[in-house]
């Protein structure tokens, strides 16, 4: 949701009041702020220790190894060896913050004997990767990204498990999340199922984005309908707005204004076009309001009493004086912004207060950064009749163009540019069709402004993942991530029953000898501990008073968990191995002499590094393609490319040809960035089968190279020169690579449904890619055929680091060689080696380049190595 004030003059947008700076509502709008009014509700109950974690900056490039110190809470009380991890995503505002509002993470450590942990975000609160200067320009701030914080929070529970806990990795981890948090808690299951063992999503707008099918106007409507179903007469707020319009129109209005809200002299309205201050003041207010409409006292956003409040004694009925209107619009902003009385003067010019004008963001422009980049939230108000406010989707060309607006006004001085504001991103990192997720609990609240935008039962994938695992609830009675909070005894039966059914499908999780008894789909009979009369904290109270005997199965769950191993081990002087055989590499034959298949072929400029907006630098990534047997409907068959040019792969994945008619299908090879001409700066198992099916599908062929590969040099004739350029040479790159072209083609290359199947191939390296790219990007890769594809060669994935060269020692052994010959040869080199003659000898045998002599003992070394790698690549 946006709100600001913009005046359109001969075609210039000229920012006219300080709502332009209020990018969009923050989900959670957690902020420091300095507070002399006594805590309202929201008692701190639990402790917790606080500690530093060292992360790298830039996860995904290896350009340098610049690391900041993450923060993080921990409370270990009810930890026993066995229980699980509890782990909250952090979000947009200080870790302490959201562990004084998250009580239910506490409440049920005791009974799971839980480890509890809090990470805060990148870029909030203590956890600065760049100090006080993080904020100051795009070189600093570009760092700041979900994809980013989600690799953060992947290295810190490796490193709990490792070090702080030392506990068995196969330790459950249970992440849990509200608003930007819970969208966070769910990426993190998606993108990292193998760390984290299941997810609570609470109150997450995962689909308030381009592509997610929810109406911009959306949270304004449900904002309406919270105050008009507490009572507020709709009349007397649209009568209030309207006034303050025409009160500002004179000094007599504009001075009544002044003296009924309390404006502080800073801010002073003293023009007509200064209402658009005041009417953001009190729109902020209301959206804010909304949110937390908890049912007692609480101090989450600013000190509130219970819901409803705020029309409890005024805006009942329709109120038509102008005075009296604003006067009914004061007293409802009041109840936000002073409900203490403590608060003396307000300020309202943005210009003046900053964001402190309406407690959101205090000194940080984070969440507006992310708006402006990762997450462009699709929203704007409509107006009368849908909500109270502006016609912004109409007014302003909806809500991209608002977007632009808001974010050049705001970040231009530090580099933001047009090409910064990603508005695919959402879609094409974690997509909206849930099919392949699993174990996520997805939350919302029907009291929820941000509710429109969540995940439920009808979302694209839900029906499909309810055997993985996922769950939907909508919560009667609930507000924004009401269901985290500490249990309170004026809580509704609505919330306790959620909690109680959720209880049970982590025990599940956790335990798996007890998914016997999973919860209904129904909600389950009330019953128990409601006092709306007493508001205090319900501690340790499960099962709140639900009624366990009345629990049935009605349905069996499955659980995936998809696990691999990672980072690997190498062979002493065997440093330039790789899976495809080096000589393949060095003789790929030019695609026209192969009369089997053929291809066409273009370029597809992706960034250079696409986890950080630092800078809009791109590379032309090669990539090629068959439509010989496409019709549409037909599925892509696309090749992750890997480290090579990506002709060698085509021709020698000829099983995607010769499927492509079976299927209808297109074939498309992209090439690995730094490989082949997908250079950023400046070989594979024999693949025709590709080609060999298209006929079959009628399929579309698509080969891909990988970034710093063939033509696909993302520096040109640099690409190689040094670390700077070379450090965004990695799989996470190329995958991002890969997600980015495939909608690319589908849209502008077949013009085809934004549903095909997409099935990748690729053998060895490429094998790997694409078994990780449909794990890390199922909403965007149908299947993925990962041939030869040696996954589990890293550390954690206990295969024996001597297993490669048994296989090959067996395999030469089956071929006929004598093993102690081959033996004796190689001690007969080191022998040899030990005198000049024997030296000389060598060099001839060997015919050994002039520049690459044997000339001391030592060097038999490299000899040997070198027949090493030859009797690795035969037999591969």
């Amino acid at each position: 949701m946006k709100h600001f004030g913009l005046l359109l003059a001969s075609s210039f947008i000229v920012v006219c009041s300080a709502t332009f700076r209020r990018l969009t509502v923050d989900p959670v709008a957690l902020r420091e702020r300095k507070r002399a009014e006594p805590r309202v509700g929201d008692e701190t109950i639990y402790g917790w220790s606080t500690a530093y974690y060292d992360v790298p900056i830039d996860n995904f490039a290896f350009t340098s190894a610049q690391t900041y110190r993450m923060k993080y809470l921990y409370n270990l009380t009810y930890y026993e060896l066995g229980g699980p991890i509890f782990f909250y995503t952090g979000n947009e505002g200080s870790i302490e913050e959201f562990a004084k509002n998250t009580g239910i993470m506490f409440d049920l450590a005791e009974k799971f004997k839980a480890a509890v942990f809090f990470a805060e975000h990148r870029y909030y609160g203590a956890s600065m990767p760049f100090g006080n200067i993080s904020y100051t320009n795009a070189n600093y701030l570009g760092y700041l990204s979900s994809t980013q914080a989600l690799a953060d929070f992947a290295k810190l529970i490796t490193f709990i498990k490792t070090d702080v806990l030392k506990c068995p990795p196969d330790t459950p981890v249970i992440a849990f999340g509200g608003s930007y948090g819970g969208m966070l808690a769910a990426w993190l299951r998606m993108k990292y199922p193998h760390i984290v063992s299941g997810a609570w999503s609470s109150s997450a707008p995962l689909l308030y984005f381009e592509g997610g099918n929810v109406s911009p106007s959306a949270f304004e409507k449900a904002v309406k309908e919270v105050f008009i179903n507490a009572g507020c007469n709709e009349n007397t707020i649209a009568n209030g707005l309207e006034a303050i319009k025409n009160l500002m129109n004179t000094a007599e209005g504009r001075q009544f204004l002044n003296d009924l809200f309390r404006i502080d002299p800073t801010s002073t309205l003293t023009e007509s076009t200064d209402s658009d201050f005041l009417v953001e003041w009190i729109w902020a207010a209301m959206d804010y309001m909304a949110m937390v409409n908890y049912p007692y006292p609480s101090n989450f956003l600013q000190p509130l009493p219970g819901w409803p409040y705020s029309c409890e004694n005024f805006a009942r009925s329709e109120i038509t004086d102008a005075r009296q209107a604003a006067t009914a619009l004061y007293q409802i902003s009041n109840v936000y912004y002073n409900f203490t009385g403590n608060v003396a003067t307000n300020c309202v010019n943005w210009n003046v207060c900053g964001e402190s004008a309406i407690a959101n963001l205090g000194a940080d422009a984070g969440w507006s950064w992310q708006t402006c980049t990762e997450l462009v939230l699709m929203m704007c108000s409509e107006g009368p009749p849908n909500d109270f406010f502006d016609n912004q989707c109409e007014n302003y060309n909806g809500p991209v163009e608002i977007q632009i607006a808001l974010c050049a006004a705001e970040f231009t001085r530090a580099g933001w540019n047009r090409e910064f504001l990603d508005v695919n991103a959402v879609a094409i990192e974690y997509g909206f069709d849930y099919a392949a997720a699993s174990n996520i609990i997805f939350t919302n609240g029907n009291l929820d402004p941000w509710s429109p935008g969540g995940v439920y039962a009808n979302t694209p994938g839900i029906q499909e993942a309810t055997k993985n695992g996922i769950y939907t609830f909508l919560i009667d009675g609930s507000a924004h991530h009401l269901d985290l909070r500490q249990p309170n005894t004026c809580d509704p039966p609505s919330v306790k029953n959620a909690r109680f059914q959720i209880t049970n499908i982590i025990d599940c999780w956790v335990h798996k000898n007890s998914c016997s008894n999973l919860p209904n789909a129904t909600p389950l009979p009330p019953a128990g501990s409601e006092n709306p009369q007493n508001c205090k904290s319900d501690l340790f109270g499960y099962p709140w008073g639900q009624m366990q005997t009345m629990l049935h199965s009605v349905w069996s769950v499955c659980f995936f968990l998809i696990l691999y191993g990672t980072i690997g081990s190498t062979r002493k002087l065997r440093l330039l191995s790789d899976p495809v055989a080096r000589s393949f590499v060095k003789n790929v034959k030019a695609a026209s002499t192969d009369p089997i298949y053929s291809w066409s072929t273009a370029f597809f400029d992706v960034p250079i590094n696409n986890f950080a907006y630092i800078n809009t630098q791109k590379f032309a990534m090669k990539y090629l393609y068959n439509n010989t047997y496409y019709k549409i409907g037909g599925p892509i068959f696309f090749y992750a490319g890997n480290e090579a040019a990506i002709e060698g792969f085509a021709e020698n994945t000829g099983i995607m040809f010769d499927l492509a008619p079976r299927f209808n299908a297109s074939i498309v090879f992209a090439e690995h960035r730094y490989y082949g001409e997908s250079k950023p700066f400046g070989d594979l198992s024999y693949s025709g089968i590709m080609f060999d099916l298209a006929p079959r599908f009628n399929a579309s062929i698509v080969f891909a190279e990988h970034r710093y590969y063939g033509e696909s040099k993302p520096f040109g004739d640099l690409s190689y020169s040094d670390v700077k350029n070379l450090g965004f040479l990695t799989s996470t790159q190329a995958m991002a690579d890969f997600a980015k072209f495939l909608p690319h083609f589908k849209a502008n290359v077949l013009n085809c449904s934004s549903d095909t199947p997409v099935i990748a191939f690729g053998g060895s390296y490429g094998g790997m890619l694409a078994a990780w790219f449909r794990i890390k990007y199922p909403h965007i890769v149908t299947g993925a055929w990962a041939s030869s594809a040696p996954v589990l060669l890293f550390k954690g994935a206990n295969v024996d680091p001597g297993a490669f060269d048994k296989v090959v020692t067996e395999d030469f052994i089956e071929a006929g060689c004598n093993r102690e010959a081959v033996y004796k040869a190689f001690n007969a080199i080191h022998e040899l080696a030990s005198t000049t003659a024997g030296l000389t000898f060598l060099n001839e045998m060997f015919v050994i380049e002039a520049k690459s002599n044997l000339t001391q003992a030592s060097d038999a070394d490299y000899l040997v190595s070198f027949i090493r790698e030859a009797f690795g690549y035969l037999a591969m």
